[in-house]
C-alpha cells in the first residue's frame, strides 16, 4: 500500500503511535527506489527492527517497521497471488498489455490497485495529508541515524543510503486531493520509477477502473487491521 494507507493502518494497530513510529510503518517501501530487493526487505524487516532495538536507538522507528511487513504487518494481506491488490489487479491485465512486459503486468496492476485505495483513503480521511507531512519531517529529523543503521544492517554504501532515503522522503508527500492531481502524480511516478510511457489518458482510465473494483477497500482494511492486532496479541512489547 501507499504511505497514507500505511499510516492509517499503523495508527489503528497502535493508537499510541507517534510520528517516528509512523515513519517506520512506511519505510519498508524503500525498495521502490531500487536500493534493496523487495523480497530481501520483506524477509529482513523484523530482523532489521530487532537489530535497531538492540542498538538502543530509534526504537519508535524500529517498532513501526513491524506493522508493515511479515510476520505481523498489513502487506501480508495485500501482496502475493492471493493478496487483495493482486486479485483485484486481474481486472486491469488486459489494458496493461500494451505498456508492460507480460511478467510485469501483475505487479503494475497491483500498484494501480494500491494507488486507487490511496485515493479513496485521501478522500475519506483528508487529515492524513497533514499527518504525512509530520511523518516525513520526523524521518528527515533522524535522516542521518536512519541512513547509518540501514546501510550498516544491509551492508550498503552509507552515502548511497543517505541519498536514497532523502529521495524516498521527498516522494512520501504527494497531492491526491482530487482525481486530476492524483492522475498527474501517478503519471509522474510511473515515469520516474518504471520508465513507463503510458499516456495520461490511459492512466486516467486505468485509475478509474481501479477505483471501480476497490469499492470494498475499507472493509478489507478493517479486517486486515483486526487480523494484525490479533497477531500482535501477547507480543505488544514489539509495538510499545
Amino acid at each position: 500500500m501507499f504511505a497514507l494507507t500505511h499510516i492509517y493502518c499503523a495508527r489503528k494497530i497502535n493508537p499510541k503511535a507517534d510520528s517516528l513510529f509512523l515513519y517506520g510503518s512506511v519505510f519498508p517501501d524503500i525498495p521502490v527506489l531500487g536500493i534493496v530487493d523487495w523480497d530481501l526487505m520483506k524477509e529482513k524487516t523484523l530482523e532489521f527492527s530487532n537489530f535497531i532495538i538492540g542498538k538502543n536507538i530509534l526504537t519508535g522507528f524500529a517498532k513501526g517497521l513491524t506493522v508493515h511487513e511479515d510476520p505481523y504487518g498489513i502487506d501480508r494481506f495485500v501482496h502475493g497471488n492471493e493478496g487483495y491488490a493482486f486479485v483485484k489487479g486481474e481486472e486491469l491485465h488486459k489494458e496493461l498489455k500494451a505498456y508492460f512486459p507480460k511478467e510485469i503486468i501483475p505487479i503494475a496492476a497491483h500498484s494501480f490497485i494500491e494507488f486507487a485505495v490511496e485515493m479513496r483513503m485521501a478522500e475519506k480521511f483528508p487529515e492524513l495529508a497533514k499527518e504525512i507531512v509530520k511523518v516525513r519531517s520526523e524521518g528527515n529529523k533522524y535522516l542521518n541515524q536512519i541512513a547509518g543503521i540501514f546501510s550498516s544492517f544491509f551492508n550498503l554504501d552509507s552515502e548511497k543510503s543517505l541519498k536514497t532515503i532523502k529521495e524516498f522522503n521527498k516522494i512520501l508527500v504527494y497531492d491526491v486531493s482530487t482525481k486530476q492531481k492524483s492522475v498527474d502524480f501517478y503519471v509522474g511516478l510511473l515515469k520516474k520509477l518504471r520508465s513507463s510511457d503510458i499516456p495520461r489518458i490511459e492512466v486516467q482510465k486505468l485509475t478509474e477502473l481501479s477505483l471501480s473494483v476497490t469499492s470494498d477497500y475499507f472493509s478489507f482494511l478493517e479486517e486486515t487491521i483486526a487480523k494484525c492486532k490479533r497477531d500482535f496479541e501477547g507480543k505488544y512489547e514489539i509495538l510499545y
